[in-house]
């Protein structure tokens, strides 16, 4: 993709030149930066539109200049996933001025971009709401180890999604949301059946194409507001935002069946392989922690795996109240 030259929003292109600078250098050095750079909006505690970006942004999240301006960071970030937007969340909150993680981006050809984000809340004189200023740039270079090994750490390598650690992690913020904001939503664990005859009849390399499939229609399904995680060998979780119990199981059943679809395009045992989940749910009036919700879903796993598996069920809300 070869993004077109962009021009300088109403944020970069209002602002006085600096002395001796004139206005087109300060925008030609902008779009030329070798760091991506986006400015966006920011009111009620969350990043608005995107009102400038640079070529190298373009280049780096693998957009054009028409599918950036105007879009909402959710958008900008779609590839890499809720864990970047949830990263940001604090200095949106005004608890942090900066903000600086390392995230990953699978393109379309199964290549990790290895990304460090920085992101800074700016106050404008002529602007009621505030700015944020993004920085994005490539840190797949061997040097930039750091970011690797930061990304390591939280994620699994296999599907690029988060591991049980980042997914809990960020799991322990978004309950702490739901009390704070309100915010309702679930957790969802799903557990492949009849996958260990995958491995054993086909190999382990057909189990892994199983596995980065399944991967594949969550990341394309859910939300880029929603966690998505490898947990263990053959189970995922999901974290699924603004929606009751009800509501996330039309989504789960939803999805298993658009998983079903997709396995039964494979050959040999991975065609057989279903899906089973279990959900539970989370509001303001059920406050809960991270191992009582995760326990909740477990069980609820269990209960459809008992009742024939390739089904989803939802676990009773006062299972996952703290005392």
């Amino acid at each position: 993709m070869n993004p077109k030259p962009l021009g300088a929003s109403r944020a970069a292109s209002d602002a006085p030149p600096a002395s001796g600078v004139s206005e087109n250098l300060l925008r030609m050095v902008f779009d030329c930066a070798p760091v991506g750079v986006a400015v966006l909006e920011v009111g009620d505690g969350r990043l608005g539109k995107v009102l400038a970006a640079n070529q190298e942004l373009c280049k780096l999240l693998g957009y054009d200049h028409d599918d950036v301006i105007g879009r909402p960071l959710e958008v900008l970030f779609e590839g890499i996933g809720a864990a970047a937007t949830t990263s940001i969340e604090p200095l949106m909150l005004g608890t942090v001025e900066h903000q600086h993680f390392e995230e990953c981006l699978r393109r379309d050809d199964g290549a990790l971009t290895f990304l460090a984000i920085d992101a800074r809340r700016v106050e404008c004189a002529d602007e009621a709401e505030g700015l944020a200023v993004v920085a994005v740039r490539d840190a797949t270079d061997i040097h930039d180890l750091a970011a690797r090994f930061a990304f390591v750490a939280d994620h699994d390598l296999l599907t690029a999604l988060l591991n049980r650690r980042g997914f809990e992690t960020r799991l322990v913020e978004a309950l702490a949301r739901s009390v704070r904001y309100g915010d309702t939503g679930a957790v969802v664990v799903l557990d492949l059946d009849r996958f260990k005859e995958v491995n054993d009849t086909n190999g382990h390399a057909a189990g892994d194409a199983v596995l980065q499939a399944i991967a594949e229609v969550l990341r394309k399904r859910l939300r880029s507001t929603d966690l998505i995680a490898r947990i263990g060998g053959d189970e995922f979780a999901v974290m699924i935002n603004h929606v009751d119990g009800e509501a996330a199981l039309d989504m789960v059943d939803e999805l298993l069946e658009q998983i079903r679809e997709r396995i039964g395009e494979m050959h040999g045992a991975a065609a057989h392989v279903t899906v089973s989940a279990g959900i539970a749910a989370f509001d303001k009036d059920h406050p809960t922690t991270v191992a009582l919700i995760m326990e909740s879903a477990d069980q609820a796993l269990y209960d459809a795996k008992r009742a024939g598996r390739a089904q989803a069920a939802l676990a009773p809300s006062n299972t996952v109240e703290t005392a």
